[in-house]
């Protein structure tokens, strides 16, 4: 899940090239204490919204949405030279299901809390060795393989259960229907109509 507050495109259009990046990193490693490891990739501990983030070695590759909109899987390294990942992947079920926060904030402006760019993102699994650790981390409805009954979302025909029934709501002369956008148009129940033209191609939660 994605979160832009309005004022970060805003500071962002105002400073221009003189805008500074950090990230930050939140991982709930603990949902049953709400229990929360903070970092950032900047060169010194950060605060941020009344938060400190500790400096680590930690980076992703980039964030891309697909052409639905989803955001696809990403990978996050972190140092683990202190062993501290590595506690937590051996304690906490592997991070698996753990909540991941990747916040985007300018430097210049870490005293507006209203500033700031949010992806949510879900740990799938994890792995360390010696120097670095690596988690897989997706959408929450990635992880879970979410399924949708099939046909809910269609670009082209109409998915009301029966010509004329109450959702389909037309009453006219006509005794048969192709299920088209242009037959509902010309029946003049285009405001009925079970469709979705605006759906994408390739939807990308699974149906059955």
């Amino acid at each position: 899940m994605k979160t832009v507050v309005h004022d970060f495109i805003r500071q962002k259009n105002m400073l221009g090239e003189k805008i500074t990046p950090i990230y930050l990193y939140s991982i709930r490693y603990n949902s049953d204490t709400n229990s929360w490891q903070h970092w950032t990739s900047y060169m010194r501990d950060t605060t941020f919204d009344s938060t400190e983030y500790e400096r680590q070695v930690i980076k992703h590759n980039d964030i891309r949405e697909n052409a639905s909109g989803m955001i696809e899987s990403v990978k996050l390294t972190i140092g683990n030279g202190d062993r501290r990942i590595q506690y937590l992947l051996n304690n906490y079920n592997g991070l698996k299901k753990a909540k991941c926060l990747i916040k985007l904030v300018w430097l210049e402006n870490l005293d507006n809390t209203d500033c700031y760019l949010e992806y949510e993102f879900e740990i799938s699994n994890g792995s360390a060795d010696a120097s670095f650790a690596e988690l897989h981390i997706g959408s929450i409805l990635e992880n879970e393989n979410a399924v949708v009954p099939g046909r809910t979302y269609s670009r082209y025909r109409c998915q009301v259960a029966e010509f004329k029934d109450a959702d389909c709501g037309y009453s006219g002369a006509e005794s048969s229907c192709d299920r088209l956008f242009g037959t509902c148009l010309a029946y003049g129940n285009i405001s009925r109509v079970g469709m979705f033209p605006g759906a994408p191609m390739s939807f990308p939660i699974k149906g059955i």
